[in-house]
């Protein structure tokens, strides 16, 4: 009959831990915001409009009426102008944020799970007290697991804390923004969001 009371250390699996770097690209340059003068762009036709009506009160003719009609059309081509330029840099510009930000929730995404995983294997690594007690007392084949071979060897649990995210999160600094434009802030606000790691094992290396 074989005895239970005989241990048998298996082999040590590590868990995964996470690593490499991620980096964040700045968002695209932003699009250039047409300047249009309305009273520069307004003025000339308006003027001419005045002119032509002026005039054909006094001079009734066709030539007049179509100069008014021709005035006025020239009016409206040139609101409708600037008007759809205008539309084109709201369009332009809302695409541009929501492809960014998209970008920015598809890392956070990602970066979510790579820090899970680590909470994951260091809790698996350094297990809290009542977890290796229990151990203890089920005689467990993950007890003196540790050798001398791993880094970890006659590490000890100190109790939580945090500590930095394994993955290196890259992004490049705006020394100085001359326009405001909030998407700029978006990679720094998401590498302190990564930046740290809290309420996981904090162990002290004896060796």
């Amino acid at each position: 009959m074989k005895d239970k009371n005989i241990f048998s250390r298996q082999p040590r699996f590590l868990p995964e831990m996470p690593s490499g770097e991620v980096e964040i690209p700045n968002p695209p340059s932003a699009y250039e915001k047409p300047e249009i003068s309305w009273f520069m762009l307004l003025l000339p036709p308006f003027v001419m409009l005045v002119i032509t009506v002026l005039l054909a009160l006094t001079v009734r003719s066709v030539f007049m009426l179509i100069s008014i009609a021709t005035t006025f059309m020239t009016l409206i081509g040139s609101v409708t102008g600037a008007v759809s330029q205008i539309r084109k840099f709201k369009k332009k510009k809302q695409e541009r944020e929501k492809k960014y930000l998209q970008f920015i929730k598809d890392t956070r995404s990602h970066l979510s799970i790579m820090k899970e995983q680590q909470i994951k294997a260091m809790n698996e690594m350094n297990p809290d007290p009542a977890e290796c007690i229990k151990r203890i007392d089920q005689i467990d084949k993950r007890l003196w697991e540790r050798t001398p071979s791993f880094k970890d060897f006659l590490s000890i649990r100190l109790g939580l804390g945090s500590v930095p995210l394994e993955v290196k999160i890259k992004y490049t600094r705006q020394a100085i923004i001359m326009e405001s434009d909030p998407l700029f802030n978006e990679p720094q606000r998401l590498a302190l969001e990564f930046e740290k790691i809290r309420d996981v094992p904090v162990a002290v290396n004896l060796m």
